[in-house]
């Protein structure tokens, strides 16, 4: 029995990280609305994940009334990662007084949910689109079976006019 364990045990941890997707290894560049770039590494995985500049500062995208662009970011009293009113550049002025590598205190992981409820709204969403039935141009392949009877539609069944 404890042999049973042990293997299921084992097995347990090394198929639960295929269950995630990793943050990319390698640095690559986000850019600023003015057009520089910044180089940065995404830590975490799809249901919690932070970016730092490559001297290691977090950076978060800010989209609001005032800022708009990747900014520093500090720990707010929650612990939690807050913007701060600094816009992000490479490589970062030495007059920062945010701290490196932060890590939030008690991170919250996202809930990912697959229901009914979800696709019933993607779907109804997908119809109150108004689409002309003149910019829908579906792909047909046309396939001829041997085992089936020929000719039972030609090309210009399914051509547009």
């Amino acid at each position: 029995m404890n042999i049973l364990f042990n293997l299921v045990l084992s097995f347990y941890f090394l198929l639960t990280p295929l269950y995630s997707v990793s943050a990319p290894p390698f640095p690559f560049e986000v850019k600023q609305p003015d057009g520089s770039k910044i180089p940065v590494r995404m830590f975490g995985h799809e249901y919690y994940n932070w970016m730092e500049t490559e001297d290691g500062y977090v950076v978060d995208w800010v989209e609001d009334d005032n800022r708009l662009g990747w900014y520093y970011s500090e720990l707010n009293d929650e612990g939690k990662f807050s913007p701060t009113h600094i816009l992000a550049r490479y490589p970062s002025p030495d007059y920062l007084d945010i701290p490196k590598n932060l890590r939030e205190i008690s991170p919250k992981v996202r809930e990912i949910r697959h229901s009914n409820s979800q696709k019933r709204k993607m779907h109804d969403t997908l119809l109150d689109r108004s689409i002309s039935s003149s910019l829908m141009k579906p792909l047909v392949f046309l396939v001829d079976f041997n085992n089936l009877s020929k000719n039972v539609y030609s090309v210009q069944d399914f051509s547009l006019l």
